[in-house]
């Protein structure tokens, strides 16, 4: 204690107050009374035109379109209204039903009719109906010839002419020879309108056949596009060359 007490009388008091002074500085404190230089400042150089610019750059590419293979009859209908009433509920019911039972069918024999022991009666009844007659029933029956591949409810994503289609083939056929190619196919798409309308869907089919030839190296015309109309029980081709 007396040690300290020594220090701290010998040091200069002023020592011990806070300094006014700056801790740090650099510059000079004058820096305002400077005069200004005479000769003009020089400006950075004019940006180029904008049009020179722009044909300088790299050509954008834009992202793909894309639209669903069936999206005109699904805007159609919404347009009239039908998924917001109870007929339109049913409506679709029915069409999944259908799909779900067509599905079953590998390849029938000449007269054979399929037997869906799950299914309601009337659902049954229906697809007896339409199967009965001979140029719908043959459209179930293996082609003979090449060897046919059969797939069913096979969903495609497919770049064409610059947009991005997608889509669900109900039924499809593909003929191979015996190198294992493609060449041919057969398309059969099923509707359940009460009141059969190709044209209603036309455009869907005519994306399903570019589709396919984009996907097997095919031609337009070595595609066959039908549609089945279950309720009415007829079927009407598409043929290619129409939008």
């Amino acid at each position: 204690e007396t040690l300290l007490q020594e220090t701290l009388t010998e040091a200069d008091a002023s020592s011990l107050e806070p300094s006014t002074l700056p801790v740090w500085e650099a510059g000079k404190p004058e820096w305002w009374m400077q005069e200004l230089p005479s000769s003009p400042v020089e400006l950075p150089e004019a940006s180029p035109p904008l049009d020179s610019v722009l044909e300088a750059a790299e050509p954008v590419e834009f992202p793909l379109q894309s639209r669903l293979a069936s999206q005109e009859e699904a805007a159609a209908a919404t347009g009239s209204g039908r998924f917001f009433h109870p007929e339109g509920a049913a409506a679709r019911r029915l069409g999944t039903r259908v799909h779900a039972l067509l599905e079953q069918i590998v390849w029938l024999k000449p007269g054979e009719l399929p037997v869906f022991p799950h299914a309601e009666e009337g659902l049954q009844d229906l697809l007896r109906q339409m199967l009965v007659q001979p140029s719908l029933h043959r459209l179930f029956e293996k082609p003979a010839g090449w060897e046919v591949e059969l797939l069913q409810e096979q969903p495609f994503e497919v770049v064409v002419e610059g947009k991005w289609i997608s889509g669900q083939l109900d039924r499809l056929h593909l003929e191979r020879d015996a190198s294992g190619a493609v060449r041919a196919a057969h398309i059969l798409d099923y509707k359940t309108d009460r009141a059969p309308d190709p044209e209603r869907h036309r455009a869907q089919m005519m994306d399903y056949r570019l589709a396919t030839a984009r996907l097997f190296q095919l031609k337009p015309e070595q595609i066959r596009c039908t549609l089945l109309f279950v309720r009415a029980a007829c079927a009407e081709e598409i043929l290619p060359g129409r939008g």
